[in-house]
């Protein structure tokens, strides 16, 4: 996966994505190459908590889990959480 800016995009087509001289289906491969190529944003990566080193497991009652993260203080969170201190394991 990677990210790419679609509001750069829908700048490139708003207002002629198809026209009526345009043949629909030259025009959706133009679009899907158009999107193929965009740039890719800079973006750091997500890490989830599950995968940091600062969380740790803790089973809760009725067989919901949690964790706890140690950066925060033993804050409660999420497996699937994530936060800008995150640090993969």
């Amino acid at each position: 996966m990677r990210l790419i800016d679609a509001d750069e995009l829908l700048c490139k087509y708003t207002g002629n994505i198809l026209t009526a001289q345009t043949d629909y289906a030259e025009g959706m491969r133009n679009i899907i190459d158009d999107i193929k190529n965009a740039p890719t944003v800079n973006a750091p990566p997500a890490v989830r908590c599950k995968d940091c080193e600062y969380f740790m497991v803790f089973e809760k009652p009725l067989g919901k889990w949690q964790g706890l993260c140690h950066y925060y203080n033993a804050h409660s969170v999420m497996k699937n959480d994530f936060c800008s201190r995150g640090k993969v394991r």
